[in-house]
């Protein structure tokens, strides 16, 4: 079905325009209706959290007066001077320097173990003399113990060695201890020796 769109004008200017009938009915029910009809609002009105998820208001100012109280703590701390904290709350005098007549050494090490078996520690001490010698050879040196903070020093026989280490052990299961030393010897040689101890302080 199709509609005829006459002119009045003469018949040699006719001319006519055919619509399809559904494009004509849409047309007509635009032309009744707006384009642009106002869509109802569908989100949903504002509603308070439920009980579980609002903030409590005691939490957050009980939470606010921590941070403030941690903040005054912090500036009060910083305003105090400092001081060492070794010397806070602790004993004076809780070494007390003994003269127990030791070789003063550079580059050097020490080690404590009982190689005479009297029940009381030794000590062994290698590195850099540091007398008068200008040549400051290096030494190892055997100290026994009198088990009252006090050291008499033997001869053991040991190389003198600086830049050093030295350890002690029972390397043979006898039950004595040994010792090794490791370092430059007086003609900077690297050297590692092991002593077998006797049991009775010699090597």
């Amino acid at each position: 079905m199709s509609h005829r769109v006459m002119s009045n004008r003469p018949a040699a200017h006719f001319r006519s325009l055919v619509l399809p009938a559904g494009l004509l009915v849409l047309a007509l029910i635009l032309a009744g209706s707006p384009l642009h009809a106002q869509q109802p609002d569908r989100r949903a009105p504002d509603r308070p959290l439920p009980e579980r998820l609002a903030p409590d208001r005691r939490e957050a100012q009980a939470s606010s007066e921590r941070g403030r109280t941690r903040t005054e703590a912090l500036t009060r701390r910083r305003a105090q001077p400092s001081a060492p904290a070794s010397l806070t709350n602790t004993p004076a005098n809780l070494f007390t320097r003994a003269g127990a007549g030791l070789t003063g050494v550079s580059s050097s090490s020490s080690t404590l173990g009982d190689v005479d078996g009297d029940g009381t520690l030794d000590l062994v001490i290698t590195g850099e003399d540091q007398n008068d010698d200008p040549n400051d050879d290096p030494t190892t040196t055997l100290y026994l113990g009198d088990g009252s903070g006090g050291f008499s020093e033997v001869d053991a026989g040991l190389t003198g060695v600086d830049l050093s280490s030295s350890t002690l052990g029972d390397v043979d299961g006898d039950g004595n201890l040994d010792l090794v030393i490791t370092g430059e010897d007086q003609n900077d040689n690297r050297i590692s020796t092991l002593y077998l101890g006797d049991g009775s302080g010699g090597f």
